[in-house]
């Protein structure tokens, strides 16, 4: 898969279960490294860096929130 995200874009990722958007994100926020491949921000690799500088740039809204706050 590829793609580029803009500065100051929005981006979304829709699909089917199974289709791996929550692996892909669990890879852009070094959640878990890719096995193969490259992930870049701002024209750096950053499959082994410190896990803070993909998070930082990156938000999801899971469409199952059970779990995430108390009632």
């Amino acid at each position: 898969m590829t793609f580029d995200i803009q500065e100051g874009e929005i981006f979304g990722l829709i699909g089917p279960n199974g289709a791996g958007k929550t692996t892909l994100f669990n890879a852009i926020t070094a959640i878990f490294p890719p096995t193969e491949g490259r992930i870049e921000l701002a024209g750096e690799s950053i499959v082994g860096k410190h896990a803070a500088r993909s998070q930082s740039s990156v938000s999801a809204a899971p469409s199952n929130r059970s779990g995430c706050f108390p009632t």
